[in-house]
């Protein structure tokens, strides 16, 4: 009997912490971001500007460039997602579209790693994507 309650406790903890984590990408999400170039050959600035009714507008080089995408944000069973689509790609900057995890998130820093593609591979899918916001 102690065991199953300890089970039923640990499953309705997880549920709230994921419905939390969810809320807490959606309140903050809504936000310009600037991507942190990683490499030095990306030296071109790009912000990445979340919208409300979840379009995400590209920028590159002070505007010279813009993509818009669409993007939904997932409650996984640990984490939150968001599901990036439609993005056009760009020569030498890596294809934006599939799965991304939430790694962090506040007023002020955005980390993202994609697990997945759109076609639900795995292979190849890793991209890590750190923003600081613009607002």
């Amino acid at each position: 009997m102690l065991k199953k309650i300890l089970i039923i406790s640990v499953i309705l903890a997880l549920a709230g912490f994921s419905f939390t984590s969810c809320n807490k990408v959606e309140n903050k999400i809504n936000r310009t971001w600037l991507k942190e170039s990683m490499m030095a050959e990306y030296p071109a600035e790009i912000i990445w500007d979340f919208q409300d009714g979840g379009t995400l507008v590209r920028l590159y080089n002070a505007g010279e460039i813009t993509d818009t995408a669409y993007y939904t944000i997932e409650k996984q069973t640990l984490f939150t997602a968001i599901k990036i689509i439609e993005a056009g790609t760009l020569s030498g900057i890596a294809d934006p579209n599939g799965l991304f995890k939430v790694d962090e998130i506040s007023d002020d820093k955005l980390i993202l790693t994609r697990y997945e593609m759109l076609d639900e591979s795995t292979e190849g899918a890793y991209l890590r994507r750190e923003f600081l916001s613009l607002d």
